[in-house]
This record gives C-alpha cells, structure tokens and sequence, in this order.
C-alpha cells in the first residue's frame, strides 16, 4: 500500500544531506514539469549570512535524490560540493 503526503507536509520537515551530514533547511519551493505534472526538484533557501537580506535565492534537489522520508526529516543523497553556490530560483507557490 502506498503512502501519499501533501506538499504542506513536506515543508514541515527538516532537509538533511546524508552524504555531508549538512542540514539543508526546510523546503519553500518547487519546481513542476506543468506537461506532466512531476515534481522535478525541491528548493530549500540559501544560507543566510548575517545581516544579508536577500531573496529568491535558493538550493535545488531533484526528487530521486530523495533518500528516505521519515516522521519529521527528509534524507537526500546528493553529494553536493563544499562551497554551494546558490541558484537564482523564481517562487511560483
């Protein structure tokens, strides 16, 4: 039997990159193929640096590397590099 769950639900949890243990955030965005209606990446917001006030900045993952999702945490696999420069994302939700 399968198990569904809401967009709304997947921002509640906390993005983790099991590969670097870094804690990515949690998700604010995505980005949708409108012809087929996948969910082809999720975007959690840049690092903010102190006193920086930007926005529309943000990290993109693709749904396969979604590793597990549990209870209150999302595991994703992809080995990011160290210095992850952050993409220019336009918000559509």
């Amino acid at each position: 039997m399968e198990e569904y769950t809401s967009f709304r639900a997947l921002t509640k949890k906390e993005v983790v990159n099991c590969t670097t243990g870094e804690r990515l955030g949690y998700i604010c965005d995505a980005e949708i193929d409108l012809e087929c209606g996948e969910i082809k990446y999720f975007i959690t917001p840049a690092p903010q640096e102190h006193f920086s006030f930007k926005t529309g900045e943000g990290r993109k993952f693709a749904f396969s590397d979604i590793t597990k999702i549990g209870c209150d945490i999302i595991l994703i696999s992809r080995a990011y590099p160290c210095s992850l420069k952050a993409q220019k994302v336009k918000k559509v939700l």
